[in-house]
């Protein structure tokens, strides 16, 4: 009998990281709080759980779903699949605050100005991750791990095609 696998690459994009796990049924995986950066993840295969090390509490992952994780930047963390997996992690290689969502399936407009037209200035980078998919902006085909900053005031038309985009603000 053969130990499960995993295919690990990461891919810096100067303001963060993309981290890819690829891997077999029953793979577990542990980070120690100094290697572990993943703040947001989304799940384009299957299923698994992941967890703070030697605590209870732990999240269920499925796939085509996006997690918030922020609250495991400062813990061990472990991770357990339940069938073959693919993850993609967003990370926080430069220790900036970050907010992120993916975009929703009827969302045909990225809307900048929610953001930027405010009383008081905001001055925040905003970027897209494609996931999974071949959805397009602006007319431009995106395949997976493709990424962008988004500028004010330019207007993105977006389909997502059955695709996935993750839509990231840099806070700090």
């Amino acid at each position: 009998m053969t130990a499960p696998s995993c295919k690990r690459r990461f891919r810096n994009c100067n303001e963060f990281g993309l981290c890819v796990n690829i891997g077999q049924d029953g793979y577990v995986l542990a980070e120690d709080v100094k290697t572990f950066e993943s703040i947001f993840l989304y799940v384009v295969k299957g299923n698994g759980k992941i967890g703070k090390m030697f605590k209870t509490d732990y999240l269920d992952l499925n796939e085509g779903k996006f997690y918030d994780i922020k609250d495991y930047e400062n813990d061990d963390v472990i991770f357990k699949s339940d069938e073959e997996f693919y993850l993609i992690g967003f990370n926080n290689i430069n220790q900036d605050s970050w907010r992120g969502r993916l975009l929703e399936p009827d969302e045909t407009k990225l809307d900048l100005k929610s953001i930027y037209d405010k009383p008081e200035p905001v001055y925040s980078r905003c970027f897209i991750v494609c996931f999974d998919g071949n959805p397009s902006v602006n007319g431009h085909q995106l395949k997976r791990f493709d990424y962008s900053e988004v500028i004010y005031p330019k207007e993105y038309n977006i389909e997502l095609n059955g695709g996935a985009i993750g839509f990231f603000i840099k806070t700090s």
